[in-house]
């Protein structure tokens, strides 16, 4: 290749610690994936949508149903959050585990707390019926779907994995927590919901910090390093 473009930094990292990269001596070009403009004026209906539960308070994760988003550690946290105080979690997506992880929230007795919306068109009409979006992931390149959050104001808790760090500010724009650990989930699911002050804090600083990645300015990126490699030839 003339040139391979990471959309993180970990992947970038990565990219260049391969044998024949150091050998070669390339460097990755770093461009993040972005968000359109438009959602940061986005206006939606704060009416109850068709087909949602109206429960509150409601956290959701969003994503494929897969090993790698970690929705079976966030169903073992929701065990121990409605110890403490009911709580009604919005799962949006579709995927392999389905099946399974609705027979965990049954084994888990907490299948009353838990609504599989399926695959949904309307995410952005969603996220504000929201108290948080959590991200239970293992791991992941840049997650689309914390930058739509910041963007829309929705308070976050995820997972402190590459790509969600680089995007996620402890205490700043959201909460960390270490994977794998339903506890410490449950932990900052709890602290957020307690603190609402604290919670629209993060959410302003999120969503200022959320416009510096736009599809604009990847865009921008983008033919800034086509120039470039046209300049080599």
């Amino acid at each position: 290749f003339d040139s391979e473009i990471a959309v993180s930094e970990v992947i970038r990292q990565k990219l260049d610690q391969r044998l024949f990269a150091r050998i070669l001596r390339k460097k990755s070009m770093l461009c993040y994936n972005g968000i359109s403009s438009e959602i940061f004026e986005y206006q939606c209906s704060k009416e109850n949508l068709p087909g949602l539960p109206e429960q509150r308070p409601c956290i959701g994760v969003i994503g494929r149903l897969t090993k790698q988003k970690g929705h079976s550690d966030l169903l073992n946290a929701v065990k121990l959050i409605v110890k403490r105080q009911p709580v009604h979690l919005w799962v949006i997506g579709s995927g392999p585990l389905e099946a399974e992880l609705r027979q965990q929230a049954i084994r888990l007795n907490i299948k009353d707390y838990i609504h599989f919306l399926g695959p949904r068109d309307d995410v952005l009409d969603i996220l504000p019926h929201l108290n948080m979006v959590v991200s239970s992931s293992l791991w992941e390149g840049l997650p689309t779907v914390l930058l739509e959050a910041m963007a829309m104001s929705v308070p976050i808790v995820a997972t402190d994995i590459s790509g969600s760090r680089e995007l996620i500010k402890n205490g700043v724009t959201g909460l960390l927590v270490p994977s794998g650990s339903p506890v410490n989930l449950a932990e900052a699911v709890l602290e957020m919901l307690s603190n609402p002050d604290q919670a629209r804090e993060m959410t302003q600083a999120a969503r200022q910090y959320a416009k510096t990645y736009t599809i604009q300015n990847a865009v921008h990126k983008y033919a800034q390093i086509y120039r470039q490699l046209i300049k080599q030839q």
